[in-house]
């Protein structure tokens, strides 16, 4: 089962991307900001972040980068959303963007496509 780590310092956001997230069958962690995400990263090693950009303590792009700067998390896909902006991904090492509002259906898109990336990657 793979284990995505939610990000967003608003809880409705976070639960709503638990719930579809979990009735997809993925175990879910959750953080409601960067600092405690990237501790969570560090322990739980989830095989993909979902992470909004502006947040308290640790934004979603300088999250990112010490995602791309760790070990253990260097090759963790990451999509970051946001409502207020598009971030340079190359820039700050993403992969993928989207815009919230969100599609329930985009989210489940990227998600699998990520993971399936990462499960080819590893075999």
């Amino acid at each position: 089962m793979a284990i995505i780590l939610v990000v967003d310092d608003e809880e409705p956001v976070v639960d709503l991307l638990t719930d579809i997230l979990e009735d997809q069958g993925y175990r879910v962690l959750t953080a409601y900001n960067g600092r405690v995400a990237l501790q969570l990263a560090q322990e739980q090693h989830p095989d993909l972040v979902i992470s909004d950009v502006m947040m308290p303590y640790l934004d979603g792009i300088e999250l990112t980068k010490r995602l791309r700067a760790g070990n253990g998390t260097r090759k963790v896909p990451v999509i970051l959303m946001s409502a207020a902006m598009s971030p340079d991904l190359a820039a700050c090492g993403a992969d993928d963007f989207i815009g919230k509002p969100f599609a329930i259906d985009r989210i489940d898109n990227l998600v699998a496509h990520y993971l399936d990336l990462a499960n080819h990657q590893k075999g």
